[in-house]
């Protein structure tokens, strides 16, 4: 049950491409005075090199080759991804296109002369029943238009998840476990409430996924340096775009995965940025209660929304039941072990970099990676130590400078991959050995 087949709300090919939309012109309807039109701005071999005119020209496959061909590469999943001109008294208000649903996100952008294309804010787009609109009243009706669309193969199902029962158990690692930490005092707790998991981290289909649904709604500012909260004061940032080593892009209109890493899991993301997926996710599922503010990075406990792990209830799901230090049994040495080549990829055998989401041996809860592949944010702040007394759904110091990371990663030593391990890392800051998972908890209705 890999969270790539799942949390597709996520997945993504962004193999992102923009397709030329419909031309018109001064005369359009008119297939003479069209062509004459085009003449006066290309050559015929511009026209056959832009795709505009042919021996046998009928783009938008309707039969005829006049002034209202779309020069349109059709969506070959689905034949309705066409455009068409809605008129209103005899004039063309606006552009009409389909389908209206989540498994596709679109981009629009138009040009008067197929050069210097302009950018459409995403959310000028109106539903109009199976399909959504582009009015025209603020955006030239005598133009090229084109569309770029991003299809999600993947629907979201509950497959992207896997449930945890409410349990107690045995936080920390014993006096004699290789690579024990000070802070790593053993203590009870317990975990009051179900819990619904990632089965993997989040993959780079999914955030990309989430963000340009985010996006499209007018939620997010994003440049190719930089993506943030519309409206958050902070200006934190959610992914390090600018670095070389995040494997997501936004090229003006849409996030994009770099070829070939979409079920890989998304790395140089901030701690807002998970949160902030988190918020979008809550929001995008619709049946959940909200459990983060974006206004002041704040989780609601009470709520059932997506959100992090605590780092008690991280360290409870990475152990499903076992009480060694992977889930695949006790660890025999420091640099190197048996027992985790079975469960994560570490320093030993990454080859120095992530890998494929679920390619390692899951738990008994059906999680996969939690020792290795890449650190994963948890919601606390952290502490030095967890102290000694028993507790019940802890979630961390009120306050601090660094926020808890827990699993190890790609080149993590074996020690440092325990399920016991712990360290913490800037909140405004990445790194490309730190990704996240998601949680929502079965909260009781009062």
């Amino acid at each position: 049950m890999k969270l790539s087949t799942a949390l597709s709300f996520l997945t993504f090919p962004l193999s992102f491409s923009l397709t030329t939309l419909e031309a018109s012109s001064p005369a359009v309807g008119e297939t003479l005075e069209y062509k004459s039109w085009l003449l006066q701005h290309f050559s015929e071999q511009e026209q056959l090199d832009q795709g505009i005119v042919g021996e046998h020209a009928d783009p938008d496959q309707d039969g005829q080759s006049n002034g209202f061909e779309f020069l349109a590469n059709l969506d070959p999943k689905d034949n309705s991804s066409r455009f068409h001109f809605g008129y209103e008294d005899s004039k063309r208000e606006y552009l009409r296109f389909g389908p209206n649903n989540d498994e596709v996100v679109y981009a629009i952008e138009y040009s008067s002369l197929l050069k210097n294309w302009i950018a459409i804010d995403p959310t000028a787009l109106l539903p109009g029943g199976d399909s959504l609109r582009l009015s025209l009243k603020n955006h030239p009706a005598e133009a090229f238009y084109r569309v770029g669309i991003s299809r999600i193969d993947r629907s979201p199902n509950s497959n992207d998840f896997t449930s945890a029962p409410a349990g107690t158990y045995t936080m920390g690692s014993p006096n004699a476990e290789i690579g024990r930490g000070s802070g790593e005092i053993r203590h009870q707790v317990e975990i009051t409430k179900n819990l619904l998991v990632g089965g993997t981290e989040v993959t780079n289909y999914h955030m990309a996924y989430v963000l340009n649904w985010a996006l499209q709604r007018g939620f997010l500012d994003a440049d190719s340096q930089s993506v943030t909260v519309v409206g958050d004061e902070s200006q934190q940032q959610l992914l390090s775009l600018n670095d070389p080593d995040c494997q997501i892009s936004f090229n003006g209109i849409l996030f994009v995965v770099e070829d070939g890493k979409g079920d890989f899991p998304c790395i140089e993301v901030t701690w807002h940025g998970a949160m902030a997926f988190c918020h979008y996710l809550t929001q995008k599922d619709g049946e959940k209660s909200q459990a983060i503010n974006l206004s002041d990075w704040t989780i609601d406990f009470t709520k059932n929304g997506y959100r992090l792990p605590t780092e008690a209830e991280w360290e409870y799901l990475s152990r499903a039941g076992t009480t060694t230090a992977f889930y695949t049994g006790d660890i025999t040495g420091a640099s190197v072990d048996p027992n985790l080549d079975k469960a994560g990829w570490y320093n030993d055998n990454s080859e120095g970099a992530t890998h494929e989401v679920a390619g390692k041996q899951a738990n008994v809860w059906g999680l996969f990676d939690t020792h290795g592949n890449v650190w994963e944010w948890c919601s606390d702040w952290h502490s030095s130590s967890l102290g000694s007394e028993n507790v019940v759904d802890p979630n961390g110091p009120d306050s601090g400078s660094r926020r808890v990371i827990r699993g190890g990663s790609w080149s993590s030593l074996a020690q440092d991959s325990r399920a016991a391990f712990r360290d913490s890392f800037e909140p405004g800051k990445s790194h490309s050995t730190i990704g996240f998972r998601v949680v929502s908890a079965s909260v009781p209705q009062l």
